[in-house]
């Protein structure tokens, strides 16, 4: 991806769909196969893995939920004690005017 251009236009974080060169595998074509050659343990494995990378996708979103928590606290406590700055400042970072 370029990410030059991706800084210029504002788009840190999503790609405009002619950048994204994504693995297609990831995605879902259609409605998904169903094998019927499977046996149980092999069902049984990909639910468990399923259930894995769910349970790591959950994790990952609650650490984000607090890092940005943590953010707030830290932001705050620097109002509080006199950001010589601009105590006026909003969650974007832009000022607010008085």
């Amino acid at each position: 991806m370029d990410t030059n251009r991706k800084h210029d236009i504002g788009t840190i974080g999503a790609s405009a769909r002619a950048d994204h060169r994504a693995d297609p595998r990831g995605s879902t074509m259609g409605p998904p196969r169903y094998r019927p050659d499977l046996t149980e343990d092999e069902r049984a494995d990909a639910h468990a893995k399923i259930d894995s990378a769910m349970l790591s996708v959950g994790q990952v979103l609650e650490a984000a939920l607090q890092a940005m928590a943590n953010l707030r606290d830290a932001r705050a406590t620097l109002q509080q004690c006199g950001d010589a700055r601009d105590t006026r400042m909003t969650l974007g970072g832009r000022q607010q005017s008085s």
